[in-house]
C-alpha cells in the first residue's frame, strides 16, 4: 500500500508519523514509520490479519482506518490512498474506526486499546482542547435502539478517557444512531464505515 499525506484544505505535503498495528496477534505488534519529504510512505500489509492504521502530525487531528484482511486470500493490485489531515480547529472532526464494541453492546473490546491510547495521548498533548465524543451505528435494528446504543457507546469512551486521567470537564458526549451515515448501509463495507466513533473539537486551541 502506498499512501500520500497532505493538508486536507491546502493540499500541501505533510510530514507525518504512521502507525500500523496488527490486531490479530495476542500481543500488539506495532510498526511506526515516518513519511518521506513528499509526504509519502510505502507499507506492506501481510494478509490473514486485521490492522489499525493511524496517521498523525503536529497541529492536526490524527487519521484512523481499519484494514480487515483476516479472511483475505489475495489482493489483485496495491492500493494507493490519499490522506488529507484536518487541522485542529473548532468544529473539526476525526472518525475513529478502530474502537470496537461487543455486538449490540456498549462494552469496549480489547482490540480497541491501541486506538484509545492514541486518543488519550492526543488529548494529553493538547490539554487546552475540549471535545465531543460521538457514537454512530449502522441501520441494523430499530432506529430508537440504535440511537440509545450509540449514546451508551459514546459514554463508554468518555469513561475510558476519564479513567486514563483526561479531565471530565473537557469531555462531552452525544449519540446519533444511524442518522449520519458516511457510506451506504446496503453493503458490508458501508456498514463497517458507519459503525464509528467521532471526535469533534468543541473548543478552539489557545493562541
Amino acid at each position: 500500500m502506498k499512501a500520500k499525506i497532505t493538508d486536507a484544505v491546502s493540499g500541501t505535503t505533510v510530514r507525518a508519523v504512521v502507525d500500523l498495528i496488527n490486531l490479530s496477534t495476542d500481543t500488539v505488534n506495532r510498526r511506526t514509520e515516518k513519511t518521506n519529504e513528499n509526504g509519502e510512505i510505502l507499507i506492506c500489509l501481510p494478509l490473514n490479519a486485521n490492522y489499525a492504521f493511524n496517521v498523525s502530525a503536529e497541529g492536526y487531528l490524527f487519521y484512523s482506518r481499519a484494514f480487515q484482511l483476516k479472511e483475505t486470500k489475495t489482493i489483485e493490485a496495491p492500493e494507493n490512498i490519499q490522506i488529507g489531515l484536518n487541522r485542529i480547529e473548532p468544529g473539526a472532526e476525526m472518525n475513529l474506526y478502530n474502537i470496537y464494541f461487543e455486538t449490540d453492546s456498549f462494552k469496549i473490546l480489547p482490540a480497541s486499546e491501541p486506538e484509545l491510547k492514541k486518543l488519550v495521548l492526543f488529548l494529553q498533548n493538547n490539554p487546552q482542547l475540549e471535545v465531543e465524543i460521538q457514537g454512530h451505528t449502522d441501520n441494523t435494528g430499530r432506529p430508537e435502539h440504535n440511537l440509545a446504543l450509540s449514546e451508551l457507546r459514546a459514554i463508554s469512551v468518555v469513561e475510558h478517557l476519564v479513567t486514563n486521567k483526561i479531565e471530565r470537564n473537557r469531555l462531552q458526549f452525544k449519540g446519533f444512531g444511524e442518522t449520519q451515515p458516511v457510506a451506504s448501509n446496503e453493503t458490508v463495507e458501508g456498514k463497517v464505515l458507519n459503525r464509528r466513533t467521532t471526535v469533534k473539537i468543541a473548543k478552539p486551541p489557545e493562541k
